[in-house]
């Protein structure tokens, strides 16, 4: 029966201290049903905030009175114990119980006091209710309508792009593409992100000088070469998995016929289609009036 003041008084000072008086929710949540009569609200219905703050306000308040009462009793307790013995031990255990209702009681009482010293809303809790702040829409980076400039962070990424590939020894043959319908120009900034790792690896793993990209993702300037995107069902588009390299380099274009001796390439109407393991399929395309190059389609 030592320690009993002291727990419950330790309980009551944690309930105080972590509880702040605000209490942001960033997520609306389904109203909470109580299955009974809570102090300080009455009927069993569900709450909201306020009742909820109302809650937590009278759970301190009965914490830190039945804090007090338990002192109050220990300290009766152990008057009468003192008084009806004559025993020495009884009468130490009597006084030891003195002692700790008396530190009890003012430790109760101090917690509520230092808290509502410092500020009264440490002893009167509130719920804030708030709503999440949504960050600003990122700025569109989708392709600019035919005709239009292309935006200043298609121009980063296509900067970007070219950088990566650079390091990789792998060039662009031609100039970025300033607008949709542009000729003379090649895009690479718009290829899904992991096919520039890819092409890199490629060239890292021929180590056979430098590979030309001839083509990437500026669609009008293939299939159909409509430049309403819905109307060209190119393989080269944005987020596009799909690229064409210059057959300049003889060492490059043994490595994607040698590398799966394995696998025998298949013919189609445009050239002969060779596999590579993990990497892609790259078409030996010959189409009239194009350079023959190789039209790789990246997994």
């Amino acid at each position: 029966m030592k320690k009993p003041i002291l727990t419950a008084i330790i309980l009551t000072a944690i309930l105080g201290f972590f509880f702040l008086p605000h209490i942001s929710i960033h997520a609306q949540v389904p109203p909470y049903q109580t299955l009974e009569n809570l102090p300080g609200i009455g009927e069993r219905v569900g709450f909201d905030a306020d009742s909820f703050s109302k809650f937590l306000n009278n759970a301190f308040k009965i914490g830190l009175t039945v804090a007090i009462v338990l002192s109050i009793v220990m300290f009766v307790i152990g008057g009468i114990q003192y008084m009806g013995s004559d025993s020495f031990s009884n009468k130490e255990e009597a006084k030891s119980k003195f002692i700790n209702s008396v530190w009890g009681l003012i430790l109760a009482l101090g917690i509520f006091l230092f808290l509502n010293t410092i500020n009264p809303d440490l002893v009167n809790f509130k719920l804030k209710i708030s709503r999440p702040e949504l960050p600003p829409p990122a700025p569109s980076t989708s392709i600019a309508a035919p005709g239009q400039p292309a935006s200043v962070l298609d121009r980063a990424d296509d900067d970007a792009a070219r950088a990566i590939l650079r390091e990789a020894n792998v060039l662009v043959n031609k100039s970025f593409c300033e607008k949709v319908g542009d000729i003379n120009c090649t895009r690479v900034g718009d290829l899904a992100t992991d096919v520039i790792s890819k092409i890199s690896n490629l060239s890292k793993r021929c180590n056979c000088g430098p590979i030309r990209i001839t083509g990437g993702t500026e669609w009008w300037l293939h299939g159909n070469r409509n430049t309403d995107l819905t109307l060209n069902n190119t393989d080269h588009r944005p987020r596009g998995r799909a690229v064409d390299f210059s057959k300049e380099n003889g060492l490059f274009n043994r490595f994607i016929q040698d590398v799966d001796n394995s696998l025998r390439p298949m013919q189609t109407a445009n050239g002969p289609l060779y596999q590579m393991t993990g990497v892609g399929k790259f078409l030996d395309e010959n189409i009239p009036g194009n350079a023959p190059h190789w039209h790789a389609v990246f997994y």
